[in-house]
């Protein structure tokens, strides 16, 4: 067993076949060298069912992974892909380009108990076409829906880009994949998410109507499932390589400016613009972190003018600059420049929402006092030094305070 941290292989060699199924979140942590790694099989075949995530970055890695096995592998042969890879096989031009997708696992609805699961369908020269028969519920006998528009969740799985399996994959598919990952090997073989992450689909059991409620991310999660896409949309490999690099050059508006076009020129389906766009603001807040934290830890290591810079970038990336107010004019200050430190003084002390007695508000006050005597504006100063020297007792300038008061008496 290899994991990544986010991404976990299972393996199994079989003469000329290497296995591998593959658990978890394909980010950008992805690397196809850690699947070469499990064995030398020249027939590669990957089992996507309980990938469940894919980032836009992940994409990436998965486009370059894919041409990279091409030139390895003899076939490449992707079984049971789960519903967030069916998304991308159908809304990202070139994502099976280098591989043969065998089957897909197909999102099932039974009305009589809210209990919803995947279905695993073939792929054949026809493309993919539902079961004749019903299809059972596990939890309650009755006879499920696919819960999907059929035209657009097989879009991807044109006839003209079927190639027959090699008999040797073939019956490895069908003699251990099938009887290995259920109890039998029915017709139709209906398997649950939950048997691989008994932690991760529990919101299958939730009722519909609750589900709106729930967490942004696990409705995200759903709305992709549910995605409605056109045959004929597709991403290039060249405007997803455009996007990572605004988002890595931390140019989210630009990202997001990418996403609107890419929508109303029809090539992004709603639903995954809507992730990239969530994409865009969990990175946007994640760099928002990373940043203050820089800029708080220059300034504690007295480089003013770096920890100046820095805050900036926090607050452009849209961090509330109310809290920074004061550091900032503590930066400006001991830079010698009192106009901007005075400037932001004020702006934290006219922002301020805490207690008045915490440290920080007095200190301002302080310094627009001192500030103000400097600039001969007595009248102004006096009342912020006495708020000081009187109104707060916890203040450690309060003396100072005083002494002001009195060399302007």
């Amino acid at each position: 067993m290899v994991e990544n941290g986010t991404l976990r292989m299972e393996s199994v060699s079989r003469g000329p076949i290497l296995y591998v199924r593959l658990y978890g979140a394909i980010d950008e942590t992805f690397d196809v060298s850690e699947i070469l790694n499990l064995g030398e099989g020249k027939d590669l075949i990957l089992n996507l069912k309980s990938v469940t995530r894919i980032s836009s970055f992940g994409v990436r890695e998965w486009v370059k992974a894919m041409a990279r096995l091409a030139t390895i592998k003899n076939r490449v042969v992707l079984v049971d892909c789960s519903p967030v890879l069916v998304v991308n096989l159908n809304a990202v031009a070139n994502f099976s380009d280098h591989c043969d997708v065998v089957s897909i696992q197909a999102p099932y609805y039974c009305d009589a108990c809210d209990w919803d699961t995947e279905v695993t369908l073939a792929i054949n020269d026809k493309g993919v076409t539902l079961p004749d028969k019903p299809v059972p519920c596990r939890r309650c006998g009755a006879n499920m829906k696919f819960d999907e528009v059929e035209q657009s969740y097989f879009g991807f799985a044109s006839p003209d880009r079927f190639r027959p399996l090699d008999p040797h994959i073939s019956d490895f598919i069908d003699s251990y994949l099938r009887a290995g990952d259920t109890e039998k090997a029915p017709t139709v073989a209906t398997t649950q998410v939950r048997r691989a992450f008994p932690w991760a689909h529990r919101w299958r059991q939730i009722p519909r109507p609750v589900l709106v409620g729930i967490a942004s991310a696990v409705a995200l999660a759903l709305l992709i499932v549910t995605l409605v896409v056109t045959k004929n949309t597709g991403i290039s490999a060249e405007a997803l390589d455009a996007y990572h690099k605004r988002l890595a050059g931390h140019d989210y508006p630009a990202a997001l400016a990418m996403v609107d076009k890419m929508q109303k020129d029809g090539t992004l389906p709603p639903a995954l613009g809507d992730q990239m766009r969530a994409e865009v603001e969990t990175r946007k807040i994640a760099a928002r972190g990373a940043t203050l934290a820089k800029a708080e830890d220059l300034f504690e290591r007295k480089q003013y003018e770096e920890a100046l810079k820095t805050f900036d970038e926090t607050i452009s990336l849209g961090t509330d600059p109310k809290p920074l107010f004061f550091t900032i004019a503590e930066c400006h200050r001991r830079l010698g420049k009192p106009d901007l430190a005075f400037k932001n003084y004020v702006l934290f002390t006219d922002s301020f929402e805490g207690d008045k007695g915490d440290k920080g508000f007095d200190d301002a006050l302080y310094w627009q006092g001192d500030y103000l005597i400097k600039q001969g504006r007595l009248e102004e100063a006096r009342p912020l030094l006495e708020r000081v020297a009187k109104e707060l007792p916890r203040s450690n300038f309060k003396r100072s305070a005083a002494r002001l008061l009195e060399s302007i008496e």
